[in-house]
């Protein structure tokens, strides 16, 4: 009988996933983790640095992109102000962040420059997997606001994650910290 975790990740079967990441060590890694979770190996297109990954917008449609912030030429960040650039292809193509830094500000960081999600490194599976469902599930938009695009929420609460929160209030203190 197949598990619980292995059940969630049949819903990934058919998806195809841009992995923009500097490592091959960690492109097989997560190339590994999204085949167990579903995903055809044919739909997994991995990359090794952010300037590929743009162009290669040009000719395939990924329903995800899982990107690395720490590269060259170009980080992550960079990576997602240009992806959300209005003449952009793939512009609007949800994007999960990847980083063996989490603190608040780097989150904060990759949010803003558009990110729907953020996973800390080494990469847990059941979180990767938690995430992609969440960035799946989420009801946001995308919106032109000048010449980007940023995710709006259309009038709703964005979905949490499945089994819990995607942020959580700190303790006596009024802001938030991105649960990663």
């Amino acid at each position: 009988m197949p598990s619980e975790q292995h059940r969630k990740a049949a819903i990934l079967s058919g998806m195809r996933i841009l992995v923009i990441d500097d490592s091959a060590n960690a492109r097989r890694l997560l190339k590994s983790l999204l085949m167990a979770f579903g995903v055809g190996g044919d739909e997994v297109i991995m990359v090794g640095d952010a300037p590929s990954g743009l162009e290669l917008l040009h000719t395939i449609e990924p329903d995800l992109i899982i990107c690395d912030w720490n590269m060259q030429p170009m980080d992550g960040i960079q990576f997602l102000r240009t992806l959300r650039l209005r003449d952009t292809p793939g512009a609007c193509t949800p994007t999960i962040m990847l980083t063996a830094h989490t603190n608040p500000e780097l989150v904060k960081a990759a949010m803003e420059a558009g990110a729907n999600h953020f996973v800390a490194k080494p990469v847990v599976p059941a979180n990767l997997l938690k995430r992609i469902q969440w960035v799946r599930a989420d009801k946001r938009v995308y919106l032109l606001e000048g010449d980007h695009y940023v995710l709006k929420d259309p009038g709703g609460i964005a979905p949490p994650p499945p089994n819990g929160p995607s942020r959580r209030a700190r303790p006596g203190q009024g802001g938030t910290i991105w649960e990663v």
